[in-house]
């Protein structure tokens, strides 16, 4: 065999291995294929995960607003009592109140930032609960006729001492605002109050003269030294009626 001939056969065999160059080529390919898999399941994942947590809010956003409403728009006897000591009922003033059915109280507890709703189930019985919302920071509701600026006037003329003979906003009806404000949400809204007006029964409580506009804070911040935690706001759930006779 000639020489040169030897030195070609193991030079071919030479051209079917792998150098370390072309090895590391493909590590690095293969590294940078898996990063860029990792990556994109990540993205996907994490994407999946803030679409669920987003229908999730909205559904809560959505169902509690529409219990909010449902229930505040055919409310009556609405009115702001203090709580009774460290429970989430009301202190009613007179001891011969007997709770009805229907009757509910929404209540703020500071230390578990909740806001609660309560219901009475039966003539007499005890408030049962019904809804939570968790995570809430603070809660502002007020509380006004539809025609403030009438009632404004009104106040002003009793401060001054010339009333008029008759009370222009007594038995209209009430709207309210609302904002609940927590950690990653809002729920804000207005409506008016078709089953409850200025005047008793409504806020015979807490304000029987104009211009019948209470204003409840709650809040969890400590350092806020002036709010409504100790106040719950009261009504009866009934089918919408007209304010004018009741």
């Amino acid at each position: 065999m000639k020489l040169k001939d030897f030195f070609r056969r193991y030079k071919g065999k030479d051209k079917k291995g792998v150098t370390l160059v072309e090895l590391i080529a493909v590590v690095a390919i293969l590294a940078i294929t898996s990063t860029a898999s990792v990556s994109v399941f990540l993205a996907v994942r994490t994407s999946v995960y803030n679409t669920s947590k987003v229908t999730t809010d909205q559904f809560n956003v959505i169902q509690t607003e529409k219990y909010i409403r449902n229930e505040f728009q055919v409310a009556s006897n609405i009115d702001i009592y203090p709580r009774d000591g460290t429970s989430n009922l009301p202190a009613f003033p007179d001891a011969s109140h007997t709770t009805k059915k229907g009757d509910e109280c929404m209540v703020f507890d500071a230390t578990n930032e909740r806001v609660y709703f309560f219901i009475v189930k039966t003539d007499g019985g005890s408030y049962e609960h019904r809804l939570t919302i968790d995570s809430v920071d603070t809660v502002n509701i007020k509380i006004s006729p539809v025609n403030y600026k009438a009632a404004k006037d009104y106040q002003d003329a009793v401060d001054a001492g010339s009333p008029p003979a008759t009370n222009p906003v007594k038995k209209t009806k009430l709207k309210m605002f609302y904002e609940i404000k927590g950690e990653t949400f809002t729920y804000s809204g207005g409506m008016l109050l078709n089953n409850s007006c200025a005047g008793a029964p409504d806020l015979a409580w807490y304000t029987t003269e104009p211009p019948y506009c209470p204003e409840l804070l709650w809040t969890s911040d400590p350092d806020v030294a002036v709010n409504d935690n100790d106040y719950i706001l009261t009504f009866h759930s009934d089918y919408s009626k007209d304010t004018d006779t009741v």
